[in-house]
This record gives C-alpha cells, structure tokens and sequence, in this order.
C-alpha cells in the first residue's frame, strides 16, 4: 500500500524520499522502532529482463534461511509486489562497512585480520555450500555492525551474485568491481588462456568460488598493506593482472599473513588457494576447532543449546494462563512462600545496606536488559523470540507481577547450574527478577560484587 511518499507493506514503512545509498532507503518497523532498517527496491523491467532481478530475490532467499548466521546481512522479509512491478527486500541497518574502516584504520593488525577472516569464512561457508558465487567482495559489501565496541562483519549485496553449478564449460560473464575482480571475470581482462581455466578443477565442491577467493586476497592486501597494489585506474589494473599472470605475485612485510595473500592473488584459478584451505588454515592458527564465537555475548549467541535456549517457534499468549496452569500455580504458591522465607535469610538488601550504596532501580534493569537484547541482538535472535520479547516490553507496569516474571525466567529457560557463567549485564537482570520476586516494593539495589550477585541468585531460585 502506497501513502504518499511512504510504502506499507506488513509491518513495515519505507520512505521513498529518504535514500541511505543507492537503491537502500529507510525504513522502519511499527511493532519495534529500536530496530534499525534499510529497504532494498528492485524494479522489475521487462519480461526478458526479469530472470536477473528473479535471480537475485532466489538468492535473498537462501539467505533468509540462514538468519542465525550473524555474518550475513539479516534479511528479514522479501515481498513481490507484482501490481506494482516491484521486490522489495527488507534488512538490517548497519552503521558502517569494511571501506570506511578502512579508510579509518589504513591497515590492520594481524590479530584484526584473523577475527575479519574467522567472521568472513562464517559467513561466506553459507554461500560455499549453496554453490552461490557473490563475484563482488569488496570493503564496500562488508558491512559492520558494532556490539559492544567489537565490529561484526556481514556479507551483503547480493545483486550480481549467482547460483553457479559444477559446470566448468559455463560461460564466465565479465562482471564485479575491476579492482577487486578475478581476472577471469574482470572487464578489464581479455585473456583467451582463462575461458576454459575451470576445466582442470577437480574435487572441489564450488570451483566457482576460487573467483571471490581473489577478491578476498585483495581485501587482505589492503588490510596489511595499507593500499590497493595499483593506483585505481583502468591501466594500473591491467598491468597489475599481466604481472601476477607471467611472475607469481611476492610481498615483503612482518605480517604473518603475507604468504596467504600471495596464495590467494595467483592468475589462474586452478592454482589459487581455494576456500577449503582456507578454512584449515584459520583453524591450524587457532590450533582449535573453528567456529567462531561473538566475545562477550556468549549469554546470547551460546543461549540457544547451553543458558536461555529461546523458543524458535510459539502459538501460545504467554501470559494466559490455562486452568491448569492456574491449578499448578496455585499449589506451588504455598511452596514458594516456604521458599521466600527461606531465602530471606540471605537478604543483601537488607544485610549491605550500610556497607554498599544503594545505585539502581531494579525494575528499570529488568527493562533495560530486555531492549538491549531487542535492539543489539536484531540479527541474532530469530524473529518469534523478538516477537515475545517486543510482547513482555509492551505489558509495562504489568511485566513487574509476579505471574509474569515467572513467565519471563520460564521463556528463557533460567537455569541455576548456568549462573557462574553469566556476565555482569545478565547477572544483574536475574538479581533484578528475584529482587523484586521476593520484594515486590523494592526501588532500589545496592551494587554488590558480582560473586555475591550469585549466590543471592541460587539461594533466591523459586522452583516453578
């Protein structure tokens, strides 16, 4: 439905003035305007014309599916409108992109460029694995989002990108941006030697992408070095190709990963390291299992098997209670008011009143984490999980009852075997609930160390 200059379609408004870069306009959601969003509007054109954008809504697809990946832009709804010859992608807002940073930071340490390539290799395994070539890596299609002061890395743009079978006969259209491009898709290069340079690939899952392996030796290029090998201009592109095509391109440098680039920016294909060993060699640095991990989240992105296990999917009103539930509450209310005597005997709001000052409201704490995790974790949680968080925020006052605390601890699965794990942001969320569990008028928590926090939380725990 179009208002004006602003496009409804579900719960979203996209303002057709308001252009973040080309083709990305604002958007934002009426359920959650802490989430930030962008609109990506293909315009469909002609009949002949119209595998091009259908390819690239197939490919937004696939990426929809893996939205717990956290490095790959979060795509959160495709629509067709077919009346008024429009796809229209709905996905995260991210405050920067890998050009800026760049253009910021000059060059990166080898410790930044392991955490870039960990995250990269996360995310680019997606389309290794679907057999999709993006054929356009550069810093500019790396978007960033910050948490907590660490840059998360996502893959994005997916208009040229493509589903590309095992066919090595396949025509190689000449595409991408030519300072990143491979040199059997630059437009830059004409070089009969490449139009058949997968036909010697064997045992390679996706050979195709050995091309985007080239655009990410030319980022790591510039990541150590500080700038691109060539001056960008047409000329210093082409003599930069005819070099590493009749010498094997060598860097002189401290970084520990000059001898990776070097394998990465080779001519032929079939010569360049491909992402397979790619992999194996992040994961003999890391001299562990691969699989990279968000520092500092692990309450969050671990959640899902160890500490909250969020719900993926759920019909049920949460704060409804059947009758039988109703029955079980009631019976467990004489056992939780034994419990809560019980626990007053440890009383840190009572006991260390004098000793620690008193700082925070507990109720705005409760608030506070839960915004956080709607806002900051957007592309980590799955959509029903924001849906039932947006639903706690949306009950006020009513979320501090006792009922719908409990429901609150339930839907993410608290455990107290789990506390000693915790970081302080959550630690204070749980000491927030049972503070105001056991006393339902406090206003204010003293801070108390963190050790503490968590034996008051054991000893607090009501068995529900």
């Amino acid at each position: 439905m179009q208002q004006g200059n602003i496009l409804i379609i579900d719960e979203y408004q996209i303002v057709h003035e308001e252009l973040i870069t080309n083709r990305l306009y604002e958007c934002k959601s009426t359920k959650n305007i802490h989430i930030p969003l962008c609109a990506r509007i293909i315009q469909m054109q002609e009949q002949h014309l119209r595998k091009y954008e259908e390819r690239e809504q197939q490919i937004y697809e696939v990426i929809l599916q893996y939205r717990n990946n956290q490095n790959l832009v979060y795509v959160h709804l495709i629509k067709k409108l077919e009346e008024q010859k429009k796809i229209v992608i709905i996905m995260e807002k991210c405050e920067s992109n890998l050009q800026q940073l760049l253009e910021r930071n000059k060059k990166f340490n080898d410790n930044e460029i392991e955490d870039f390539s960990k995250q990269f290799i996360n995310g680019y395994s997606v389309l290794y694995n679907e057999l999709i070539v993006h054929r356009n890596i550069k810093p500019d299609n790396i978007f960033i989002r910050y948490i907590n002061g660490k840059p998360i890395y996502k893959i994005a743009n997916f208009k040229i990108a493509k589903r590309m079978p095992n066919d090595n006969n396949i025509y190689l259209k000449k595409i991408g941006t030519p300072a990143y491009a491979a040199p059997e898709i630059n437009t830059l290069n004409q070089d009969a030697d490449l139009s058949f340079c997968f036909n010697s690939i064997k045992n390679i899952k996706n050979p195709k992408s050995l091309i985007d392996i080239f655009s990410i030796g030319m980022i790591f290029y510039q990541m150590v070095q500080g700038f691109l090998p060539f001056e960008s201009n047409a000329n210093q592109i082409k003599n930069f190709l005819i070099q590493i095509k009749q010498q094997p391109l060598k860097l002189q440098g401290n970084s520990k990963y000059v001898q990776i680039i070097e394998k990465l920016l080779i001519y032929f294909p079939g010569n360049r390291m491909e992402f397979e060993s790619f992999i194996k060699y992040f994961k003999s640095e890391s001299n562990q299992i691969f699989q990279f991990q968000i520092s500092g989240i692990n309450q969050i992105q671990q959640s899902y098997s160890n500490n909250f296990n969020f719900p993926q999917q759920s019909n049920v009103n949460l704060f409804r209670l059947t009758s039988n539930n109703n029955h079980n509450q009631q019976n467990n209310q004489v056992y939780q008011s034994q419990r809560m005597t019980q626990v007053s005997q440890f009383n840190p709001l009572v006991q260390n009143q004098q000793a620690f000052q008193i700082n925070y409201n507990p109720r705005q704490k409760i608030i506070e984490f839960l915004i956080f995790l709607m806002h900051d974790y957007d592309g980590i949680l799955y959509d029903s999980t924001k849906q039932q968080l947006q639903s706690f925020l949306e009950l006020k006052d009513n979320i501090f009852s006792k009922e719908v605390l409990l429901e609150l601890l339930t839907f993410i699965n608290f455990k107290a075997e789990k506390i000693d794990g915790y970081d302080s942001k959550t630690l204070d969320f749980f000491y927030s609930i049972f503070s105001v569990l056991i006393y339902p008028d406090v206003q204010q928590l003293p801070k108390i160390p963190d050790q503490i926090k968590r034996e008051y939380i054991k000893t607090s725990v009501i068995q529900r």
